[in-house]
């Protein structure tokens, strides 16, 4: 016969009939709204015990609204032709609906095993967006959180799977196929993908009674085996890398809480970083939360640190409530250590670190950005030759290595390491709290050994500005530049000259350094040549040795190499080869871009001596223009009190003059000296006896050029050279 009516009394007419009971639970949960129109056939066996009926439904649907109740599924618009019989099952037709957002087709089929139905499809292809799945009710939220990381709309093959044998402990299966071209994945590597690529995506759900099992895999680089308690992750397997013979052996072992495994070939700690944080963030207020994860240990082959590559790092990763967050092990050669990823987003990023080794020099710079500006300068070079103007020699630019990146988007963190390298030389000990700004980032609570400069480690004296140790990086979008303000202490300057690959100039007991500077650029881009602010120093017990030059910022520290002044001085042997000794060296810096103005005067002070020295001093030229105010005993130095004067007779003068009145003359004299010109090979020029340094700005401006003396008319010549 015919029949018409309501799709619900359809279904309700498969839970009456006499119909397998597997047959009748798969549709158990469907629910209908709208119109049908159906030939139906029965047959019913008579006098034939033992046998059923057999039915055949061809029906017609028309603009109906479908519901699958244990899978909070909802079609609309659904309209084509269903057509089941007992003893072929669904029979191959095609419907049309609206499904996640997007007209779908729908194909019905059967398939047997033995001549006995075994399943009933239902396969659908369309295409959706990840918001539209994030919307389905039946989504986990761990899955949610990772759909949120993509965008776009990709297009789909799905299967759902209705067991009729009653031998399959999951009655009902979904599969889902698509290569995701048209959506962008934004996964850390090396899961990111662009909305044209390709990567193959499986995913398959079990529905079992009260919970699912959800296998898959993402490319040729991700397999995945999870179980869910409801909604809620409970444990499974994640592998990472293309081994699946692996993956497969591990998948059967019985693990408590997801374990996450494998190798990649390239980690991005910052893209990690936020991952993890925003997965913890998603999972830590639901049932089962982030400790339903129970570990995460990879191998990277490349684990790269906010712009450094650091080869061959294992890690291990698990949460930790008591640290409210993901607690990570990281070990290699070159890395090894403890990190804290908190769960809440704006908490501080902990990093413990045994050692930190990168590879490289110190002094590399950014090749490809070194290309760049060079390839410009170069064109910039041959644009004037042919204009035919001037062209000046293209000069190696010095690149900031960190120009790229902006401290505005570094996490908050606390950062300490015992161990920094880079290459094979060695930066000390570290430890600050950053915390990023509108403008930049600011460093606190910092403390460092770099070669034996510290900051934040020892006691000094009352007397000494207690000046708090801050850094400060700022970053406008275009250009960077960075301020340091502490206490720096050192024990033997010697040691620190040499230790940052410098010849000693001097060697000390104890040095203090109170400074407030900036230089432009990233805390990478240091340089002495570029310093501004203040430093006032005090060094004790120490002595200035000979053949020695600093360099780099270090020029700071001996600002002149004393040791050769005082050999053009015509000191005895016996004072060079031991070093000018000094009790104490003080003074009071400005810097301003480079330029280095002495306040008043460095003071040099010895056992039986004393240097004043004013003036200012270039970093950059490596150049000083200034004066020397020496004071020296008579008895000791008759020969330099003679080649002081070129006056025998004064000499013999001053030296009796010094017997008679002894300590009321205190047995010294005195002569002023100009400096000026180059570092090296500088001249002192005589300028007069028995007189004092001038303040700075008179320095400055009366300084002679270089090579050229200024003699008072009161004072004799120095002898010339060699004489």
């Amino acid at each position: 016969g015919e029949a018409t009516g309501q799709t619900a009394a359809g279904l309700d007419y498969i839970q009456a009939a006499p119909l397998a009971e597997n047959l009748k639970q798969a549709f158990a949960d469907w629910r209908a709204e709208g119109p049908f129109s159906a030939a139906i056939e029965v047959m019913i066996p008579l006098s034939l015990p033992g046998t059923q009926p057999d039915i055949r439904l061809d029906m017609l649907l028309s603009d109906n609204a479908l519901r699958i109740d244990n899978l909070d599924i909802d079609m609309s618009a659904v309209q084509g032709p269903v057509v089941f019989d007992t003893r072929t099952g669904l029979e191959p037709t095609q419907l049309s609906a609206d499904f996640f957002g997007d007209t779908v087709d729908i194909y019905l089929s059967s398939e047997f095993v033995d001549e006995r139905l075994a399943t009933l499809l239902v396969d659908v292809q369309g295409s959706t967006t990840p918001e539209t799945l994030i919307d389905w009710p039946r989504q986990s939220a761990f899955v949610r959180q990772l759909l949120s990381l993509s965008e776009g709309v990709f297009e789909y093959d799905a299967r759902l799977s209705l067991d009729q044998t009653g031998e399959q402990e999951a009655a009902t299966q979904l599969d889902i196929r698509t290569d995701f071209v048209g959506t962008s994945l934004n996964f850390p590597k090396p899961f990111t993908k662009s909305i044209e690529d390709a990567m193959a995506f499986q995913l398959g759900i079990d529905f079992m009674a009260g919970r699912q099992n959800i296998s898959g895999a993402l490319g040729e680089q991700l397999a995945f085996n999870l179980e869910l308690n409801g909604s809620d992750l409970q444990d499974g397997l994640v592998f990472v890398g293309a081994d699946t013979d692996q993956f497969a052996l591990l998948a059967e072992n019985e693990t408590e809480g997801l374990a996450v495994v494998g190798n990649v070939q390239e980690f991005e700690l910052e893209q990690w970083i936020d991952f993890v944080t925003a997965l913890g963030v998603a999972e830590s207020g639901q049932s089962g939360s982030v400790e339903t994860i129970a570990f995460v240990d990879v191998l990277a082959d490349s684990f790269n640190l906010y712009g450094q590559t650091i080869p061959a790092v294992a890690m291990r990763i698990e949460p930790s409530s008591e640290l409210d967050g993901w607690w990570a092990r990281l070990m290699g050669e070159s890395l090894q250590g403890e990190v804290v990823i908190p769960f809440e987003t704006g908490n501080h990023l902990l990093i413990d670190l045994d050692h930190l080794r990168l590879p490289g020099s110190a002094e590399e710079l950014d090749e490809t950005l070194q290309e760049e500006v060079q390839s410009e300068l170069l064109a910039e070079t041959a644009q004037q030759g042919a204009l035919g103007g001037e062209t000046e020699e293209v000069e190696e630019v010095r690149i900031d290595p960190l120009v790229n990146l902006d401290p505005r988007e570094l996490p908050p963190m606390r950062f300490s390491t015992d161990d920094f390298t880079i290459g094979e030389r060695e930066f000390g000990s570290w430890q600050f709290t950053l915390n990023p700004t509108a403008d930049g980032a600011e460093f606190d609570d910092l403390v460092f050994d770099f070669r034996g400069l510290r900051l934040g480690m020892d006691t000094v004296d009352a007397s000494i500005e207690n000046l708090p140790a801050h850094f400060s990086w700022t970053y406008d979008g275009a250009e960077h530049r960075s301020s340091l303000t502490g206490v720096l202490t050192a024990g033997d300057l010697g040691e620190v000259l040499l230790a940052n690959g410098v010849a000693a100039s001097l060697i000390s007991s104890n040095a203090v350094f109170v400074s407030d500077i900036s230089w432009p650029g990233s805390p990478a881009f240091f340089s002495g040549d570029h310093l501004s602010g203040r430093i006032n120093m005090v060094i004790e017990n120490g002595r200035f040795l000979q053949d020695s030059n600093a360099a780099g910022a270090l020029k700071l520290v001996s600002i002149i190499n004393f040791s050769a002044i005082m050999r053009r001085l015509r000191f005895s042997d016996d004072l060079l080869r031991r070093g000018l000794a000094f009790d104490e060296i003080t003074g009071d810096l400005l810097l301003d871009d480079g330029e280095v103005e002495i306040q008043d005067r460095l003071v040099i002070s010895g056992p039986s001596s004393l240097y004043q020295i004013t003036g200012g001093v270039n970093l950059e030229e490596e150049t000083i223009a200034g004066e020397m105010f020496v004071t020296l005993p008579v008895s000791d130095n008759i020969p330099w009190l003679g080649l002081l004067t070129a006056n025998l007779p004064l000499a013999v003068g001053a030296y009796l003059f010094d017997q008679i009145f002894g300590d009321q003359v205190a047995s010294l004299t005195s002569a002023v000296y100009t400096l000026q010109g180059p570092w090296e090979g500088l001249q002192p020029v005589f300028k007069q006896a028995f007189g004092s340094p001038q303040p700075a700005a008179n320095a400055n401006r009366e300084a002679a050029p270089q090579g050229a003396a200024t003699t008072p008319t009161n004072a004799t010549p120095a002898a010339p050279p060699g004489q």
